[in-house]
């Protein structure tokens, strides 16, 4: 019985130091009927930071709400605003300490935030045993038997880096008074990451590249005759003049021209990226890929020519309404239906427990009529196009989009499918190698434009700056 007691208080010993790590948080249970209780664990940063983690948060929020329309049942939706726990730092102690505190609270599943837990993904596999986890936006390693119980979820951000840039570029030549201020005879997008990973980061640059690369090759009759403005990526101001897109040269996920090496505010000015950009650079508009240093470029005040933003992530002229003047759309990644989805194909979340300890099934319909009892545990999750888009109306600057992504294929007049642009550009991507200086290229860029181009249907899902944009 000593020896019993003693154990005990070292495990609570231990629950209090993960605890202190992670901050002040209660140590209550997470909230739910048991076998539905969702818990989040962010990525370091703060939970309410306007991006990846407070979407992540609201996935879990939009699952909880949603559990009675899905399975038909009453009593189960619950109020899952209190399940999370917020990492105190961007470390794997700190990481482990916050899954330690999410096994404590008695989670079911466990959803964590951002391709930085990838490090450590084992020993939250192994610490939730037979417990679903989702990874948002990064790839868990299957080799050997590892990581049975958890699902990734990567995000072809690709296409909404894409669908982002072109549209900026055609609402910028619309706008031709409220861009170009230093007269420089072009319109300049800049952009920078916060570390790089290429299915978490660089897809959205390469995207932006490319969606520049195609809106000038579309309209380059305009473009020649003066009639529209040739769109140029700003980091690649050289020598007093802009290379085009398709001599981009990343030396790699070192290079401070493109990445400020970290994920924490003030990254951007500290690093110099932002004052090059804005000083130097001459940017019009700047896609900043680093989380909250999205504040950063708006706060930049040294300067008579403030420039537009595309926003990352979330639709974020929402999370920061005093700066919707200078939003011209946000790259999405829609991770409320990207988790929720693959919540309901959790192994863990197959039931729950009703009062008077009534057992009763749910999630057993497949979100894509296929299956009974989907699991994609073990799995790296199917992705959709409508996980990545670029948002536009509401408070946007930028009201239509310009770029149309579909899931169903079409045909030829030889019964042939014609592939599908998402499906070109997500081709092109993952067959630009794996290092940072293979990707980022500017002749990756080039191919893939020759690519879409030469698809046989790409103008009834790329519209030109003449005719009406898509309203969904």
């Amino acid at each position: 019985m000593r020896k019993f007691t003693m154990s005990m208080q070292a495990v609570l010993l231990g629950s209090i130091v993960s605890a202190s790590v992670v901050g002040c948080i209660r140590p209550k249970y997470a909230y739910g009927p048991v076998g539905q209780r969702v818990l989040l664990v962010t990525d370091g940063g703060n939970l309410k930071d306007k991006s990846f983690n407070e979407s992540a948060h609201n996935a879990i929020i939009k699952y909880a709400n949603e559990i009675d329309q899905w399975n038909h049942t009453q009593g189960l939706n619950y109020n899952a605003e209190p399940n999370y726990v917020e990492a105190s730092d961007h470390n794997a102690s700190a990481f482990i300490a916050g899954y330690k505190m999410a096994v404590f609270k008695g989670a079911d599943a466990m959803v964590l935030a951002g391709f930085m837990h990838a490090g450590t993904i084992e020993t939250a596999s192994e610490l939730m045993g037979d417990k679903t986890i989702i990874l948002a936006d990064g790839i868990a390693d299957y080799s050997k038997g590892k990581n049975k119980n958890v699902i990734s979820i990567s995000f072809n951000s690709e296409l909404a880096g894409f669908a982002a840039a072109y549209d900026a570029a055609i609402w910028a030549n619309q706008n031709l008074d409220k861009v170009d201020r230093h007269n420089k005879g072009a319109i300049a997008i800049g952009t920078f990451g916060g570390m790089s990973s290429k299915y978490s980061v660089d897809n959205y640059l390469w995207g932006l590249m490319l969606g520049i690369e195609v809106f000038n090759r579309i309209h380059q009759q305009g473009i020649e005759n003066k009639k529209y403005k040739k769109v140029v990526l700003a980091n690649n101001y050289i020598n007093n003049k802009y290379a085009d897109i398709r001599d981009t040269k990343v030396m790699g996920p070192n290079d401070s021209r493109w990445f400020t090496q970290s994920f924490e505010l003030g990254g951007a000015t500290r690093s110099g990226i932002l004052n090059r950009l804005i000083e130097h650079q001459k940017a019009d508009v700047i896609f900043p890929v680093a989380g909250p240093q999205i504040l950063d470029v708006m706060s930049y005040s040294n300067t008579k020519h403030l420039p537009y933003i595309i926003g990352v992530d979330t639709d974020q002229v929402n999370s920061f309404p005093g700066y919707k003047n200078r939003f011209i759309n946000s790259a999405v990644k829609h991770l409320p239906n990207a988790i929720s989805d693959e919540l309901k194909r959790s192994a863990s979340l197959k039931t729950a427990q009703v009062k008077r300890g009534t057992i009763v099934k749910v999630n057993q319909t497949d979100i894509d009529n296929l299956t009974d009892f989907p699991v994609d545990d073990g799995n790296i999750a199917k992705t959709r196009a409508s996980w990545s888009v670029s948002s536009f109306g509401g408070a946007n600057l930028s009201q239509r989009t310009y770029i149309k992504y579909s899931e169903v294929a079409e045909q030829d007049a030889d019964q042939k499918p014609i592939m599908l642009l998402s499906q070109a550009i997500k081709n092109a991507f993952a067959e630009t190698g794996n290092e940072t200086s293979q990707y980022l290229d500017g002749s990756t860029v080039a191919k893939a434009a020759d690519t879409i181009l030469q698809l046989k249907n790409y103008q009834k899902y790329i519209r030109t700056i003449t005719e009406t944009g898509f309203d969904a």
